[in-house]
This record gives structure tokens, sequence and C-alpha cells, in this order.
């Protein structure tokens, strides 16, 4: 959140998964939303909101790539892209799912906004010519699994 250096306004993370960036976010004063399709995140999201005292948010049990359904425009979109097995059986090529998401997402971010992403295979993410890089860099996970931060801007 504090990499995206978004001072107020709303925050969406289209695959919450517990809702971490989300709790951040709301705990920070935004006002955040969510997408997550595994019923057990999406619950579990819900849950941790509510403990942790987010009021302001709209968590919702649905498809990334239908983020437009919230029918809102953010000041921040932060997310971490997934990766791994958990991917699910719909996203089975994930250069196709994030090509599909950035085209999503494009429309949903404020000008001016700011898009946070986190990924391990920031190869196969297409940024368009609207989005500028402002801030990358890698976290080592462990001998085999480094993640990449990046930041953009919408210009």
């Amino acid at each position: 959140m504090n990499l995206m250096r978004v001072t107020e306004g709303d925050v969406c993370d289209p695959f919450c998964g517990s809702g971490a960036f989300l709790i951040e976010a709301g705990v920070m004063g935004f006002r955040v939303a969510g997408c997550e399709t595994s019923k057990k995140h999406f619950f579990g999201a819900r849950r941790n909101l509510n403990h942790f005292g987010v009021k302001k948010h709209d968590i919702r049990l649905m498809d990334a790539l239908t983020i437009n359904e919230l029918n809102k425009k953010f000041d921040g979109i932060v997310t971490d892209l997934p990766w791994g097995i958990n991917t699910g059986a719909r996203y089975h090529d994930k250069k196709e799912l994030y090509r599909e998401f950035m085209e999503e997402i494009l429309p949903q971010i404020l000008k001016k906004g700011r898009y946070a992403v986190i990924s391990c295979d920031m190869k196969r993410m297409h940024c368009p010519p609207e989005l500028e890089p402002i801030q990358k860099f890698a976290l080592k996970v462990h001998e085999n699994t480094t993640r990449i931060v990046r930041v953009f801007r919408k210009s």
C-alpha cells in the first residue's frame, strides 16, 4: 500500500485471497473493494476485514476478469497475481490471464491512479503504454522463488 503512494480514496485488490492488502488499506482509511473466486478465501477475507474493523469494504465472490461489474474507478489497484497451483483450472495460460486482466483493470484506474503488482513471472505480463513504470524491485522468498514488485502510474 505504501509503495503505491496513494493517500486517499478507493483501493481494489482483484485477487484478494484472504484480504491482507484490503485490511492494510482499510486500516489506513481507504474504502476497499476486492474480488475472489474461491468461496473459502472470500468468506475468510470478509471475516478478516470485519475482525480488523474495516467497515468500508465491498468484497465480492467474482472473477477478477469481471472487475468492471464493480462499477467503480479506483485511485489504486494492488494485487499479488496468481502464479502457482492455486491459479485454478480456468487459467491454464498465465500469459493469457495477465493480458486479459490488464485489459480489464486499465479502465478501472483513475487518471493519475496507481497500480501495484507482485508476481513471480513479469516476463509474461503485458504493460500497456498508459501505465508508466515508477518503481520496481525484487524480493527473494527462498532459493527458487523471487517475487517482483512493480508500481505504475496511469498517465
